[in-house]
């Protein structure tokens, strides 16, 4: 057989140039997609509910903060540091998420910590049990945005109104932006099929609750939250 000759040779080696920039525009392109695929599905989800305006003049009852993500344990306790009178509840979080509460709250006396919810459903119950929130009374819910929907409907299914505090945090590890959006949208179907809510998509006007913000009286909802932990 004959060598390859000289133009057989650069012909291969631009064949090669060529797939090789084919593969690396397929990649981009496959990439470019299924980024934009992610976005759509998580976008409804996080999108769904802003931060309300604070007043810093009227009393916060507590922050609630749904454990998951030290993220949110973060946000919780800067929002102590701006509403100092407020009580601080973490609930179903790590030891890591409490002990970062009780270090860094604005004040620690008023940590208190729920550690037995295993989902978002024992996260709503479990802390309307413990707080027994009362008309008037204003409580923040603070979560990953994505979570929030799921989060808001649910406390709103077990009669606990929340205003709702996203937090726009990374997916968990080794979560994509769309595994997290297929859990959320799961869960929000599952969980109306169970009766553990009322409405499948959260509807923004009841997100509030009823009436405008009122002070309640600074320290009545810890001492509630006490007694009735000290009686689990």
């Amino acid at each position: 057989m004959f060598p390859p000759s000289r133009f057989q040779r650069r012909t291969s080696v631009a064949a090669i140039a060529a797939l090789i920039a084919v593969h690396s525009a397929l990649a981009s392109w496959v990439v470019s997609v299924a980024g934009n695929v992610q976005t759509r599905l998580i976008y409804p989800l996080a999108a769904r509910f802003e931060p309300p305006a604070l007043d810093p003049s009227a009393n916060l009852s507590g922050i609630i903060v749904l454990g998951g993500g030290f993220e949110r344990t973060r946000e919780g306790v800067r929002l102590t540091r701006l509403h100092p009178e407020a009580l601080l509840v973490i609930t179903g979080a790590s030891d890591q998420d409490y002990t970062y509460a009780r270090k860094y709250a604005a004040d620690p006396s008023r940590v208190v910590i729920e550690p037995n919810a295993k989902s978002t459903f024992d996260n709503a119950r479990y802390t309307r049990r413990l707080l027994a929130p009362k008309p008037g009374e204003n409580w923040l819910l603070v979560t990953s945005a994505a979570h929030m929907p799921r989060a808001v409907a649910t406390f709103r299914g077990v009669d606990f109104p929340v205003l709702p505090w996203p937090v726009h945090d990374e997916p968990s590890q080794g979560d994509t932006a769309s595994v997290q959006a297929t859990h959320e949208y799961l869960g929000l179907i599952g969980y109306r099929l169970m009766g553990r809510t009322r409405e499948f998509w959260p509807s923004l006007t009841s997100a509030t609750p009823p009436g405008r913000w009122q002070s309640s009286r600074p320290g009545t909802a810890y001492v509630r939250a006490r007694a009735a932990a000290a009686g689990t």
